[in-house]
C-alpha cells in the first residue's frame, strides 16, 4: 500500500463525464431537443446557436433578431488583429488548425474587449433603459429597419446607438443574450467565418505578398 497519499489522492472523483449541453448517441440531443428528428425540419443555425446559448428554443422574433445582428456583426477584416494573426499563421505555413485556433483565440480577446467597452450599455438595459452618448449613425438604422422588415420588435431607443452597440443590444435584449458569456461567444461566431476565409486566402510562404516594411524600421541604440 502506498502511504505517500495526499488530498487528491483522498478524495472520491467522478467516474464518467456529464453531458450538460448535448446528449450524445444515435439521436443527440441539445437541451433535450432531438436534433435530427425535433430540430432538423424546424429550427436553422441561428435557432440551434440561440438554443445552445440560452437552453431554451427561441421564437421566431428572437430567432430572425439573432439572424439580422449575427450578419450586421460578421465583417472582421484583416486590418484587425484577429485577422492579422490568423493571415501571419498561415503565411508562416499554419494547416487549417492553427489557422482556427489562433483565430479562435484571438477573436475570443476581442470579443471580450467589445463587450466590456459596453458594459454602461449593458448595465443600462438590464436596468430597463437606453444610456446616452452613444451616438447615431446610418449603419445602424439599417439594422433596425432590417429588424422592423422581418416583423421584430425593439425599443426606439436603439436608433441613437452607435452600429456595435445596436447589435449588442439586439442581442441583449430581442435574442435574450444577458450576460457577458454570451454576448461574447455571439460575437466570436459570427466573425470566425470571415478570419478563416481571409487566412485560407493566402499562400504559405508568399512573404513578398506581406508590407513587411510597413512601417519602416528603424533601429537606434537604447542607450543613447
Amino acid at each position: 500500500m502506498n502511504e505517500n497519499r495526499g488530498p487528491v489522492e483522498d478524495l472520491s472523483w467522478a467516474t464518467t463525464l456529464k453531458a450538460r449541453i448535448v446528449t450524445p448517441g444515435a439521436r443527440p440531443r441539445i437541451h433535450g431537443y432531438d436534433v435530427r428528428g425535433d430540430l432538423l425540419a424546424s429550427t436553422g443555425i441561428p435557432g440551434i446557436i440561440l438554443l445552445t446559448l440560452t437552453g431554451e428554443l427561441p421564437t421566431k422574433a428572437a430567432a430572425t433578431a439573432f439572424e439580422k445582428a449575427m450578419v450586421f456583426l460578421a465583417p472582421v477584416s484583416v486590418a484587425e488583429a484577429p485577422v492579422h494573426a490568423s493571415v501571419l499563421a498561415g503565411l508562416c505555413g499554419s494547416d487549417s488548425t492553427g489557422r482556427a485556433g489562433v483565430a479562435a483565440i484571438t477573436l475570443a480577446q476581442q470579443a471580450r474587449f467589445t463587450v466590456a467597452e459596453h458594459r454602461d450599455l449593458l448595465m443600462g438595459l438590464k436596468e430597463g433603459h437606453v444610456p446616452e452618448g452613444f451616438g447615431d449613425t446610418e449603419e445602424t438604422a439599417l439594422l433596425l429597419n432590417a429588424l422592423k422588415e422581418g416583423g421584430v420588435p425593439f425599443p426606439e431607443e436603439f436608433r441613437r446607438l452607435a452600429p456595435t452597440a445596436a447589435a449588442l443590444a439586439v442581442l441583449h435584449e430581442c435574442c435574450g443574450l444577458t450576460t457577458t458569456e454570451q454576448l461574447e461567444q455571439a460575437l466570436l461566431m459570427a466573425r470566425m467565418p470571415c478570419a478563416l476565409a481571409e487566412a485560407g486566402a493566402v499562400k504559405p510562404g508568399d512573404f513578398r505578398e506581406y508590407p513587411i516594411e510597413l512601417p519602416r524600421f528603424e533601429y537606434t541604440d537604447g542607450d543613447k
